[in-house]
């Protein structure tokens, strides 16, 4: 049964990315594709917020918060012209350590300079902000810590989303929304 909990749609390119059962799908004509890496030997699951869509470039690469492993994912078709079908998982991306005991709170696609994704994590009463780059070639690069902040609320956040246009990350806990550049 497809009931997706988390839909993203990309802004420039008739497709639909969703989360069904915790499993990555692009939906495009009508037609709803197989989970991506559907015999992942890690059974990834994506965490609430956990699909950081690069409007635009879903076709070539993807990254995603691995709930059940703790961990970002990084995927991409070889950039070949097969469109949405990944086939390479990057496991051994400079930097990811960074993250190593913090909850993941939300990701998003981002061009800060340049093509990108981005994260935010907390740790205790810290928010961090990381940033994926890729290369020319399209291949993830290294991770590197874009900025802290004090957590700004002793209540629970709930919704987080990253504007792109803005650089900023907009946050609901209890009552209020709270804003912050994505450097702190």
């Amino acid at each position: 049964m497809f009931r997706p909990t988390q839909v993203q749609a990309d802004l420039y390119n008739e497709v639909i990315y969703a989360v069904n059962k915790g499993k990555f799908h692009v939906l495009r004509k009508g037609t709803i594709a197989l989970p991506a890496f559907i015999n992942d030997p890690s059974d990834y699951k994506i965490a609430p917020n956990g699909v950081a869509t690069p409007l635009g470039n879903g076709r070539y690469f993807m990254s995603i918060y691995d709930e059940n492993n703790k961990r970002v994912r990084v995927w991409d078709n070889g950039v070949t012209s097969n469109e949405y079908n990944y086939v390479n998982d990057y496991k051994e991306i400079a930097g990811q350590e960074l993250m190593n005991g913090k909850t993941f709170l939300a990701c998003s696609y981002a061009n800060i300079p340049s093509i990108n994704h981005i994260y935010l994590f907390r740790q205790d009463n810290q928010l961090y902000s990381y940033r994926l780059d890729y290369g020319a070639d399209y291949k993830p690069k290294a991770f590197s810590q874009l900025g802290t902040a004090a957590v700004p609320t002793s209540n629970q956040i709930g919704y987080v989303y990253f504007d792109g246009r803005t650089s900023r990350w907009y946050m609901a806990a209890g009552k209020t929304i709270y804003m912050a550049s994505y450097l702190g």
